[in-house]
């Protein structure tokens, strides 16, 4: 099923890319905002109707065409895809995908059929029904990205596509969407492998042996796949003598790791499924990790469904 989604997925890229799409000034030409007769944007999250059923925005993120070097495609999805910046993930629900351009800046993408200058694509709305790959184009497009972080940018969409049996599909509002193209590479968390002391825990003194390692129980799978998650784990105190065995995953989340006046910071984060000791869960882990020479300083949000309460703490570890 997914490899049948994924082919007909790109079949609609295919398309998209070989149609003549009414494209006469550059991608990156400046345009206004308020394009006359449209309606203005929503400052609520993105949310309407998809195919005639209400659809909501949980996440969205921009990925590489394999077709197009120089393009992005934003997939708006309705759920917490895991992994949803692995170039085969899916998403089970409806879904709107936009192609902008690789190098974009913070301005306005707008698509309108009936007009003869555009500086976009139109919005792709889309849906899985059983081996059917449906897909509508909008007739109306308008994109604006805010502002750009390191690592994802906020943006407003307005778009709107009518079906030949005059059922309409719109959606209007805001989104922070994740740049897939300026994630991390897992194997720069190795360099956190070793023996430590715990030094602090919420700012109370500590004095504890404690080893960051990668597991070796296959505890951590992939809950689409069943394939067993290469897992960083590091000791995430709940309490100054108990502790989570947890971290970050290769293969769900995002990942991101800079250098900053000479600390390199680890971010991680993912919330969705997942199969933790061979039962089904629910997570949610925000992690941060600053690591100066020999001192790691880590924060960490846990929230594990039928695992004690959501856990929230400051530690500093030191390397042994």
């Amino acid at each position: 099923m997914k490899l049948f989604t994924k082919l007909a997925t790109s079949l609609v890229f295919l398309i998209l890319f070989s149609c003549t799409v009414k494209v006469s000034s550059p991608l990156d030409s400046d345009v206004n905002d308020g394009l006359n007769g449209w309606p203005k944007y929503s400052t609520e999250p993105l949310s309407g109707r998809v195919f005639e059923s209400p659809w909501s925005y949980q996440m969205a993120v921009a990925k590489e065409i394999t077709t197009n070097p120089d393009a992005l495609m934003v997939y708006f999805y309705s759920e917490v895809v895991p992994n949803a910046c692995d170039m085969t993930s899916v998403s089970q629900r409806p879904t709107a995908s936009l192609i902008i351009p690789k190098n974009y800046t913070a301005k306005e993408y707008y698509f309108d059929a009936e007009q003869t200058v555009q500086n976009a694509h139109p919005v792709i709305f889309g849906a899985q029904s059983g081996l059917i790959q449906k897909s509508v184009f909008s007739e109306r497009t308008k994109f604006k990205i805010n502002q750009i972080g390191e690592w994802e940018f906020s943006a407003l969409l307005y778009a709107k596509a009518t079906e030949s049996d005059q059922k309409i599909s719109e959606v209007n509002g805001t989104m922070n969407v994740t740049d897939c193209t300026r994630q991390s590479t897992f194997s720069e968390w190795d360099e956190l492998f070793g023996n430590y002391i715990l030094t602090s825990f919420d700012g109370t003194p500590q004095n504890k042996l404690v080893d960051i390692q990668f597991d070796l129980t296959q505890s951590f799978v992939h809950p689409n796949t069943s394939v067993p998650l290469k897992t960083l784990i590091l000791p995430l105190f709940y309490e100054s003598n108990s502790f989570y065995d947890f971290g970050p995953m290769e293969g769900l989340g995002t990942n991101r790791v800079s250098m900053s006046g000479g600390v390199k910071n680890y971010i991680y984060s993912y919330a969705g499924p997942l199969i933790y000791k061979g039962r089904p869960i629910t997570i949610s882990l925000d992690l941060s990790v600053s690591r100066s020479g020999a001192r790691l300083d880590v924060s960490y949000s846990l929230t594990m469904s039928g695992f004690r309460r959501p856990s929230s703490h400051n530690l500093v570890f030191i390397k042994r």
